[in-house]
C-alpha cells in the first residue's frame, strides 16, 4: 500500500453510474486514408467459437451450442486479441488464418468480462510456431484525437481485405459487455460493408492498433470501439501471466446540479464534484475513510464537475471513473479531494488506500477456479452439488470425531455418511449399522472389533500407521 495525499476514493460500480457520458470536441487532424493501412492484414487471424450458455430455466442443463466468428488481431507473437465475448461459455476456440489454409485450437491466455477484452495464443506450442510464421504482430496505436480518421479492417470469406475509412466522432465512457462496467469508448461514423460478418474488429490508425470494435448501428452508421488507453492497459495487465483485472474503488455517486441541492451540500457556485451517495463495505474507499455524504471536488488533481466530467488532456471531457478503470492498475494509488460538511476534509486520518479488484475476482483466482471448469475439466451444476454434499458430510464427521469423548473410536448410531449403505467391518467383514469410524481412513469396525482403534482415534491398518498391531490379541498399541 502506498501514501497517498488526501483521499483515495472508490471506482464507479455497475449501479453508480449515470447514463453514457458523451463527450464532442472541435479538434480535427488530417489523417492519412484508411485504404494505405490494408497491409495490417498480415496481423489479422479470426477467431471461431463454439459455445454453449446455461439455460435459466433449468440451469443444470446447457442450451444448444452456438458458433460465433470473430477478427482478432495480432499484437504480441504468439498471441492473438480479441472480444470476451467470443471466449464466454466457449467449449471450442480455434484460430484461423485469414486465407483459410491452416487452423489451430486456441487457449486463453486472459480474459476480461468487464472491458470485454480477450487474449488467445494456438493451445499446441508445437503448432503455434507454424501457424504464426508468416504473420507480424501490429504495434499500437496513440490515442487519436476527435475528427482524426480510423479504419474498420474487414476480411470477406474468400481472403479479401477491406477497409472502410471512418471519422472519430465522440469519446464516451460507456458498457459494452457487463451492465454497469464502463470504459472508455470511440463512436466512428462509417458506412460498413456487409460483405464479411463479425463479431469483432480491429480499428486502425496509421497501421497501428487504435481499437477493437464491439458493436454497429447499421441505421446511425455509428460503431461502438474500445479505446486504445483500455487495450494498453489490459496487455500490460497480462504481460506477466497474472491478469489482476481493472481497479475498482467501491462508490456510487450522483451529480450535484440541483441547486437546492448544492445548498444543501454547502457546495459554492464555482465548485463542481459529485455527490457520494454509497460506499461498498471493505472497498479502499471505505478503508481510506471516505464517508457517504461526501463531495468528491477532484481526483489526481483533475477537477471534477457537476455532471462528473474532468479535462482529459488528449480527449476533452470524459466521465471521471477513466481515471480510476482507464489509469490506474489494481495496487496504484490516487490522490483525491473530498468535501464533508461543507469543509474540505483532513487527509490524517485517510492516509492510504489500495485500489481493488472486484472481491469476487480474488476468490477465484486464489482458487484456481474459472466456473464452470475445474483443473481444465468442465462441471455441471449436478456434479458441484454433489462436491458440496460429500464435503458437508466430511466435515460433520470431523467435528464429532473431534469432540468425542471416546478414546478408542466414535460410537455410531443411524449414520449413512459413517457406515456407506451399511458397509461391512473392516476386520471382520460383518455388516453392521453400529460401531466405530476409523478417523483417517473412513473405515468401519464393528462393537467387538472396536480394539483395532487406538486411543487417537487413527486406524492401525490404514495407511497412517501409528502403533502396532499385537499378534497374539491383535490388538492395537499406541506408539511410545
Amino acid at each position: 500500500m502506498k501514501p497517498i495525499f488526501l483521499i483515495l476514493i472508490g471506482a464507479v460500480l455497475c449501479s453508480c453510474k449515470p447514463a453514457a457520458k458523451t463527450a464532442v470536441l472541435a479538434a480535427e487532424k488530417s489523417e492519412p486514408t484508411a485504404a494505405e493501412n490494408t497491409e495490417t492484414v498480415r496481423s489479422a487471424v479470426r477467431v471461431n467459437s463454439t459455445s454453449q450458455t446455461w439455460s435459466p430455466a433449468q440451469p443444470w442443463e446447457k442450451n444448444p451450442p452456438t458458433s460465433l466468428r470473430s477478427l482478432g488481431i495480432i499484437v504480441k507473437p504468439g498471441q492473438v486479441l480479441t472480444s470476451a465475448e467470443m471466449v464466454a461459455d466457449a467449449t471450442y476456440l480455434e484460430l484461423e488464418l485469414i486465407d483459410g489454409s491452416k487452423t489451430a485450437e486456441a487457449k486463453t491466455i486472459a480474459v476480461d468480462y468487464e472491458a470485454n477484452l480477450a487474449l488467445l495464443s494456438v493451445k499446441s506450442e508445437e503448432d503455434a510456431e507454424a501457424f504464426f510464421a508468416n504473420t507480424t504482430p501490429i504495434t499500437l496505436a496513440s490515442p487519436p484525437s476527435i475528427g482524426d480518421n480510423l479504419g474498420i479492417l474487414q476480411v470477406e470469406d474468400n481472403g479479401t481485405p477491406l477497409m472502410t475509412e471512418g471519422k472519430l466522432q465522440s469519446v464516451e465512457v460507456s458498457a459494452s459487455f457487463l451492465t454497469g462496467q464502463s470504459f472508455l469508448g470511440y463512436q466512428v461514423k462509417a458506412s460498413m460493408q456487409s460483405a464479411a460478418s463479425s463479431f469483432s474488429l480491429p480499428v486502425i490508425r496509421n497501421g497501428e492498433l487504435a481499437g477493437i470494435l464491439l458493436s454497429y448501428d447499421n441505421e446511425d452508421q455509428i460503431s461502438d470501439v474500445l479505446s486504445v488507453d483500455v487495450i494498453q492497459h489490459f496487455l500490460a495487465d497480462a504481460a506477466d501471466g497474472d491478469y489482476a483485472g481493472f481497479p475498482s474503488l467501491g462508490i456510487s455517486i450522483a451529480e450535484t446540479s440541483d441547486p437546492l441541492f448544492r445548498d444543501f451540500l454547502k457546495l459554492k457556485p464555482e465548485q463542481g464534484g459529485i455527490f457520494i451517495s454509497k460506499v461498498r463495505t471493505d472497498g479502499s474507499a471505505d478503508k481510506a475513510g471516505v464517508k457517504k455524504g461526501d463531495v468528491l471536488l477532484a481526483a489526481d488533481g483533475f477537477s471534477i464537475d457537476r455532471l462528473g466530467f474532468f479535462k482529459h488532456p488528449n480527449y476533452g471531457s470524459v466521465f471521471w471513473g477513466h481515471l480510476v478503470k482507464g489509469e490506474k492498475t489494481a495496487g496504484d494509488t490516487i490522490k483525491l479531494s473530498l468535501l464533508r460538511n461543507g469543509e474540505p476534509l483532513d487527509s490524517k486520518p485517510l492516509e492510504q488506500a489500495v485500489v481493488l479488484v472486484e472481491h469476487q475476482n480474488e476468490i477465484f483466482r486464489s482458487l484456481g477456479i474459472d466456473f464452470p471448469h475445474w483443473h481444465d475439466q468442465q462441471l455441471s451444476l449436478k456434479e458441484i452439488e454433489h462436491a458440496l454434499c460429500e464435503y458437508s458430510k466430511y466435515t460433520r464427521i470431523e467435528a464429532v470425531l473431534r469432540n468425542s469423548q471416546k478414546a478408542q473410536g466414535m460410537r455410531i448410531r443411524n449414520s449413512k455418511s459413517a457406515t456407506d449403505d451399511n458397509k461391512a467391518c473392516q476386520r471382520c467383514d460383518e455388516h453392521t449399522e453400529k460401531g466405530s469410524l476409523c478417523h483417517s481412513c473412513l473405515n468401519v469396525y464393528c462393537l467387538r472389533c472396536e480394539p483395532e482403534m487406538n486411543e487417537s482415534g487413527i486406524c492401525c491398518r490404514c495407511s497412517k500407521f501409528r502403533g502396532v498391531v499385537e499378534a497374539s490379541s491383535g490388538r492395537c498399541i499406541p506408539p511410545k
